[in-house]
């Protein structure tokens, strides 16, 4: 968990440039930086949801009855933390691809003729003055991707979250 601190102390805009400036920009660098820099995060919130779960008498219940570490964990422990995984994943997905688009738009991302938002973006600003609407499109789909993405895992959320209404059937 000390290793996993030290990771989140940095932002995660200033190391993904560190290391395209230093690996060289394009989907081969960008890809496994970005997960560097976001599974700190997951494993900071699993921890803590396990952390607050295996202490609740229902574990305990489990535990006592004589099921394994393993049938407890996937049984009782994990449906209970997955609402909190669900919404770290939709926080994390919005801001990585926030971070590629911004990283693209300033040349150290995904390099042409490959598609990504960040260089139409980028494309869109540069002929600004003759079609304005360049621009306008691909700033909406990435607004319109991240608030679709947001509301599937939240309803993902609400379906498998035990303690949920729309799990419960009702």
């Amino acid at each position: 968990m000390r290793l996993i601190d030290i990771v989140l102390c940095f932002p995660p805009l200033l190391l993904a440039m560190l290391a395209v400036t230093l690996y060289g920009p394009g989907p081969v660098t960008l890809v496994p930086v970005l997960a560097v820099v976001f599974v700190p995060s997951f494993t900071r919130v699993a921890h803590a949801s396990v952390l607050s779960v295996r202490s609740q008498d229902y574990v305990e219940a489990v535990r006592s009855m004589g099921a394994s570490n393993l049938r407890v964990m996937a049984t009782t422990i994990l449906p209970n933390i997955i609402g909190p995984l669900i919404v770290q994943f939709s926080f994390t997905v919005a801001v990585t691809v926030v971070l590629e688009s911004g990283l693209s738009f300033l040349g150290l991302g995904v390099l042409p003729p490959a598609p990504s938002l960040g260089l139409m973006i980028g494309t869109g600003r540069a002929t600004l003055a003759q079609a304005p609407m360049l621009l306008v499109w691909p700033c909406l789909a990435l607004t319109l991707m991240i608030l679709v993405l947001n509301a599937v895992c939240d309803d993902l959320r609400d379906r498998l979250d035990p303690k949920s209404k729309k799990a419960r059937g009702n």
